[in-house]
């Protein structure tokens, strides 16, 4: 047994190498095992690196020609592409290195949603292209700015308004005044007479009382003497009756005697009669007395009430003339001291001698004919420019004082001698006297009056003079005043109407071709863009402002012929109180753009982005002709498309303000794009595109107004079309056309200097203005010839001066935008022609003096949706979702590695999770 045991021992030993080897060689596998591991993960990171590249580069092309930005493209899912490239690039020798499945998580991150995101890609393609293209272009941009940080001083204007108003305010309160003068005057004068007849009446009841009691005087002292007579008669009868007891026995005397008794009885009875009678005429005549009295006490009466009406309303007159006199004398004084503060400033202004330096300027300037411009040429045109505000500031104040001084002289002369007629002791006398002689009137009765043959003792002439042609005087010259202004602004608003429809043809405040409105419910549900309304531009108020500055001119220089004297000054009133608010706003709006001056100061980097997307945007005179900064054809866009079917029509010509109002038509908002007034949108932020050309329209026509204002210091032709208060309002009606003849042109394609030598409103002026306008929209000679006319209604009295001017409209002598390159000198074109700016450079302008980053990079935004989401859909494409338009992928790989040999343990040692993050 033991023998075969020993027998089965043979193989033992390599049983027992096999089993001392096999840890050896376990280790030496996961060694190989680790060592290969680490090769395939590092193979791995290549994978997913190369994979998530070759995915970055399948960005969308259409917003790299469009916009130069980088977003991975959406035509199919991100995690689908990027697994297509990594199962191809792991098979082969990673095949087989890992388990079968390996977890892959891929995800977009950073998209161009993000505003900094956003903000950082527009910025790294502007290190290269922007600072290239401005070189070229020679904008130098903190020049232009720079012009924005001084405004013209308008306070004197809008001291001038406040006093266009005092004086209209003058003028209504002197015709309240006028008019109650005058109805107490008429009263007066009825009192008068009235206070006349009751004293009559008075007088004749003192005379009628006196005349019957002198007849009953005279009654009763008749009475006495028939009495006396009576007594008399019966005495002598007596006697005869005792002669008749003396004669019975004489016949014939005593027949005589009885004869004479008889004759005697009828004496006595005729004068017992007679004093009967006198009795009773005499109780007639004391009735009659009574009546008398009773009638004086009524004339009494009326007479003292007479009194009381006329004392009332001769201290009415005197009050309110008092009152009409110190309101004319306080607006002397009011308006005094605003010529005076206004010619103080005159005189200030002309120490400088602004003039003169100019002279200077010009002949400096005149060298770089020959010569390129440099930073000294710059240097001269903003030196002339600041002279110009001088001498605009001397010029336009030096009218309004002289206007202001006039109307104020004419005011005092008539108002002296209203105050020379108007003896305010005279006529308080008058009422004193009267006071008294009521007092003493009143208490009389028939009994003090009984021995007055008449009242003349009671009885004041009343002597006051009325001054009511002096009052008529400062009426008419009111009147007249009114008249003047509305016969210039009436004729002024003819010749402006008649001209602006000579030039109707042409494009206006926006462009009806450019009409969309963008369908915002659409790009909410869809993609989560929220359009909101524009927000408040810091030029609506003063567009508002206009707005009521040119409806009450409208109505006034229409309206006067049938207003009256209210009317008329309260339709002045109106004028002067909307420039007044016009002046107000205006003057707070380069406060606004200083504020915004500095941050390009402190960081000049910041205009880089306004010029980005002046460059990338197309607008309303670019949209079929203009590229991109990389050359890319605006034209090439899918806009939506209306022709000119979308509204209805421009605005009517007639009623100005309608250009100024931020109409959308009535289409509907459908729209899933812009027309090509995109750039438009970047500065109003509405879903309307008429509404953005609009809104942009009158923030250039704002700053073409501020910049407007020196040039009319040339214009000769204002000096000479009004004097009187209006001259303000003549100054502010050309003023604020003149910018709107400049936005015309702009929008037209032409180019305006920024800082223009002559006004186009002038006679000088035009003779630019038309070849420019005509030039822009083709017209023939005849029109061109009727605008020349319809022009020279603007200015009374010029018409000479403008046939006189030496200019062909045939000579189409305006250099056109396109040509207007000097390619020796990059910044002539500007230096020359001062700083000439086309449409599309100005909205540059716009964004850097009324920017506001935030809302435009959210608006940009918008337009990268619609533009890209219209492209995709004309070219099925499928969907673009800008939230989706990711500039970083990142990846997470998770798996085990395949072990060589078989392990104990059911799963390998080897697990994985690589990470990787790859962007633009």
């Amino acid at each position: 047994m033991k023998r075969r045991f020993v027998k089965c021992a043979k193989g033992a030993v390599s049983l027992f190498l096999i089993v001392l080897l096999l840890p050896f060689t376990q280790i030496a596998t996961i060694l190989v095992s680790a060592q290969r591991y680490n090769s395939s993960i590092g193979l791995l990171d290549e994978v997913i690196d190369s994979s998530s590249l070759s995915t970055l580069s399948d960005y969308e092309g259409y917003i790299r020609e469009r916009f130069g930005l980088f977003g991975v493209a959406q035509k199919t899912e991100l995690s689908t592409n990027f697994n297509s490239y990594f199962d191809y690039n792991r098979s082969g020798l990673l095949e087989k290195a890992f388990s079968d499945k390996l977890a892959v998580n891929v995800t977009g991150d950073l998209p161009l949603n993000d505003d900094d995101i956003l903000l950082a890609q527009i910025k790294e393609y502007n290190k290269l292209n922007a600072p290239i293209n401005m070189l070229n272009d020679g904008l130098d941009l903190s020049e232009l700015i720079k012009k924005f940080e001084k405004k013209f001083d308008l306070s004197n204007i809008l001291d001038m308004a406040n006093s266009g108003v005092d004086i209209c305010n003058g003028a209504l309160d002197f015709n309240e005044s006028y008019e109650k003068l005058l109805k107490l005057s008429e009263k007066l004068d009825k009192l008068k007479s009235t206070y006349q007849d009751k004293y009559s009446e008075f007088n004749k009841a003192i005379g009628d009382i006196y005349e019957k009691r002198d007849e009953i005087a005279k009654l009763e002292s008749k009475d006495n003497t028939l009495s006396d007579e009576l007594t008399a008669l019966k005495q002598k009868l007596e006697s005869l009756n005792k002669e008749i007891e003396d004669n019975k026995d004489n016949n014939d005397k005593l027949k005589e005697i009885q004869k004479n008794i008889e004759e005697l009885n009828k004496q006595i009875k005729d004068k017992e009669k007679e004093i009967s009678d006198n009795k009773s005429e005499n109780s007639k005549k004391n009735s009659e007395i009574k009546s008398l009295i009773n009638t004086f006490n009524t004339k009494r009466d009326d007479y003292a009430n007479s009194h009381t009406d006329l004392i009332v309303k001769l201290g009415e007159y005197k009050k309110e003339m008092k009152a009409a006199l110190d309101n004319i004398n306080a607006l002397i004084k009011s308006t005094g001291d605003f010529v005076t503060s206004t010619e103080k400033s005159v005189s200030e202004l002309n120490k400088v001698d602004a003039e003169n330096d100019n002279k200077k300027i010009k002949k400096e300037l005149e060298s770089y004919e020959s010569k390129e411009a440099d930073e000294r040429y710059y240097e001269l045109v903003f030196q002339q420019s600041d002279n110009d505000d001088t001498i605009a500031s001397n010029t336009i104040n030096k009218g309004i004082a002289d206007g202001f001084k006039s109307a104020n002289t004419e005011i005092s002369e008539l108002c002296t001698e209203a105050e020379q007629a108007f003896d305010e002791k005279a006529i308080q006398g008058t009422i004193d006297t009267l006071t008294a002689q009521k007092s003493t009137v009143s208490s009389l009765t028939a009994e003090s009056v009984k021995n007055k043959k008449d009242g003349s003792e009671y009885y004041t002439e009343i002597n006051v003079v009325l001054n009511r042609e002096q009052l008529k005087r400062l009426y008419d010259y009111f009147d007249g005043l009114s008249d003047k202004i509305g016969a210039d602004l009436s004729d002024m608003w003819e010749g402006i109407k008649s001209f602006l429809e000579s030039i109707f043809k042409v494009k206006l405040v926006y462009d009806p071709a450019l009409c969309s409105k963008i369908d915002t419910n659409y790009f909410a549900n869809q993609f989560g863009i929220k359009i909101d309304n524009p927000a408040t531009n810091p030029v609506a108020s003063f567009i508002q402002s206009v707005g009521n500055f040119v409806t009450g001119f409208v109505d006034l220089a229409t309206g006067l012929a049938s207003f009256n004297f209210v009317k008329a000054w309260n339709g002045i009133k109106k004028v002067f109180t909307s420039l007044y608010n016009l002046i107000k706003s205006l003057i707070e709006i380069p406060v606004q753009i200083v504020s915004n001056v500095v941050q390009y100061i402190k960081d000049p980097s910041k205009m880089l982005l306004p010029y980005y997307f002046t460059k990338t945007l197309p607008c309303r005179t670019d949209y079929k002709t203009g590229s991109n900064m990389t050359g890319a054809s605006f034209s090439k866009i899918e806009y939506a498309n209306y022709g000119d079917s979308g509204v209805n029509g421009l605005p009517v010509i007639e009623s100005v303000v309608s250009l100024f109002n931020l109409v959308t038509g009535e289409k509907e908002a459908n729209d899933k794009m812009f027309c090509g007034a995109e750039l438009e949108y970047l500065l109003a932020g509405s879903e309307s595109e008429i509404a953005n050309q609009s809104t942009v329209f009158g923030m250039l026509y704002v700053i073409r107004l501020l910049l407007d204002i020196p040039g009319w210091s040339k214009a000769a032709e204002l000096q000479a079309l009004a004097s009187g208060p209006h001259y303000g309002i003549i100054f502010a009606i050309y003023l604020l056309l003149e910018p709107f003849l400049d936005c015309v042109l702009l929008v037209n394609g032409s180019p305006v200097s920024i800082l223009k030598d002559v006004p186009y409103l002038s006679v000088a002026g035009m003779t630019e203005f038309i070849p420019k306008i005509v030039s822009v929209v083709p017209t023939d000679s005849t029109s061109k010839a009727k605008m020349k006319d319809k022009f020279a209604r603007i200015w009374k009295g010029t018409g000479e001066a403008m046939d006189d001017a030496e200019y062909s409209y045939d000579k189409e002598t305006v250099v056109s935008e396109k040509d207007n390159t000097d390619k020796k000198n990059p910044l002539a074109k500007y230096g020359k022609d001062l700083l000439k700016l086309n449409y599309k450079e100005y909205l540059m302008l716009l964004m850097l003096l009324f920017s506001n980053h935030d809302s435009e990079l959210k608006l940009f935004k918008n337009i990268i949706q619609m533009e890209t989401q219209a492209y995709n859909t004309k070219n099925l494409k499928g969907d673009f979702d800008l939230r989706k338009s990711y500039t970083q992928i990142n990846c997470t790989v998770t798996g085990s590695a395949t072990p060589l040999l078989a392990t104990a343990f059911s799963e390998s040692i080897f697990k994985f999770k690589r990470q990787q993050c790859r962007g633009y």
